[in-house]
């Protein structure tokens, strides 16, 4: 051995080798990435305008992973989710104005959705006026006959807008032909009596089923059941489906719509509600009085003839043993401003007493992912310990080490002489 000259020993070196080579072994086996699993659990899945007209649309789309707090954001407007379950968003947006191009983001699980397919054009303001009353609804059942909470309804005609809804707490839903809009956004559109229409559900599971339904079968749609055998509803005859017998037993009286201190943005309103099947309503809206037949199904249904004038209205519905007041307001479809003002209206209240249609239910499929952009947060001045993620595999800091533990094991040769 040389005099002077500083040795290294060889076990020391070894040992060092040995423990760097497992550190290096053991990260480049470890499972990251660059986005947490929270992060690309909110992506959107099936992102769908619906309920398009001269003045409003509908915005919807389901998540994989919970806890996704959502908001849509309208040319700066912000618009709130209405879904009852965090796997499920919808969003209703009204008083737009016709013939304006509108873009939107979507912020989900903290993150900032933009594409350039998000942007539409409302439509003409129709010159003739709104239809008379017309509703679809029915309610959503999951395999065990519990109501299916945050479903997203789609509704297809041809020659018609898709319509949509979501279903609330009870499972139940309804969709207003009143002020939807045909293929073209440029008038009304009042579907055709006996006339196939698809009706697809989107369960917050992200699961799918779909029928095929007839127009005139519409009120109520029979109950639609998740993880059954799928069955058509226009091709079940009236005598192949299972029966039940009419209620006889009086109902109390009930007005789902419209409600206390509503404001509706249609002159022609739904107005519907539940009574004794038979019996016979006496309805006063303002000054004028109607009478309102309750059928078999024990829901009523009625809708001015002409056109309400905007501003306060009183309704009032009564029976033989009780009556409803409301106050509720009509206000212009469009403002004719670029001021948006955004307002939700809950599902309406229904129970359906037709017969049960059970559905299969299969995965969905994933639309591909819009620009992904972080929201800004507020960061102290300390320095995170968890901003950077490594993938596995040939990242930066294997091959270093690697590369350090060579560098190490040669100097120690270097200064080891025997």
């Amino acid at each position: 051995m040389k005099k002077g000259i500083k040795t290294f020993p060889t076990i020391l070196g070894l040992f060092f080798l040995l423990i760097i080579l497992a550190v290096g072994v053991f990260l480049s086996t470890k499972k990251t990435s660059l986005r947490s699993d929270a992060s690309s659990s909110c992506d959107p899945i099936n992102p769908q305008v619906t309920n398009l007209t001269d003045s409003s649309f509908d915005y919807s789309f389901l998540t994989t992973g919970k806890n996704c707090q959502s908001t849509l954001s309208v040319n700066g407007q912000i618009i709130s989710n209405l879904s009852p379950v965090d796997t499920s968003h919808y969003f209703q947006v009204n008083n737009l104005t016709p013939s304006t191009t509108y873009t939107w983001s979507i912020v989900s699980g903290g993150k900032k959705y933009e594409s350039t397919f998000y942007s539409l054009k409302t439509g003409l303001k129709p010159a003739g006026p709104v239809p008379a009353s017309n509703l679809a609804w029915g309610r959503v059942l999951n395999s065990d006959r519990t109501p299916l909470s945050g479903a997203i309804v789609y509704l297809n005609i041809p020659g018609s807008q898709t319509l949509s809804a979501i279903t609330n707490r009870e499972g139940k839903w309804n969709i207003s032909f009143a002020n939807s809009f045909n293929d073209k956004i440029n008038n009304w559109f009042t579907p055709p009596d006996n006339f196939d229409e698809e009706i697809v559900v989107y369960s917050p599971e992200n699961q799918v089923t779909s029928v095929i339904n007839k127009t005139n079968n519409n009120d109520p749609v029979p109950d639609i059941i998740f993880g059954q055998v799928n069955q058509d509803l226009s091709v079940q005859s009236a005598g192949s489906l299972p029966t039940t017998t009419p209620a006889t037993s009086s109902i109390s009286l009930s007005l789902t719509s419209p409600k206390n201190n509503e404001t509706i943005t249609t002159q022609r309103p739904d107005v519907f509600g539940q009574a004794t099947a038979g019996s016979n309503l006496r309805l006063i809206l303002d000054d004028k009085a109607f009478q309102v037949h309750v059928p078999e199904n024990n829901t009523w249904h009625w809708s001015p003839v002409n056109d309400l004038s905007l501003g306060s209205h009183q309704l009032s519905v009564s029976d033989t043993q009780d009556t409803i007041h409301v106050n509720f307001s009509v206000s212009s479809q469009s403002q004719g401003n670029s001021n948006i003002a955004f307002t939700a209206t809950p599902s309406a209240t229904l129970i359906p007493t037709q017969p049960i249609i059970t559905l299969t239910s299969t995965p969905t499929q994933s639309l591909p992912s819009p620009t992904i952009t972080p929201i800004p947060t507020v960061r102290t001045a300390k320095i995170s310990t968890t901003s950077t993620l490594y993938k596995s595999g040939n990242s930066l800091p294997t091959t270093a080490i690697i590369v350090a533990s060579v560098l190490l094991f040669s100097v120690s040769l270097f200064y080891y002489r025997p």
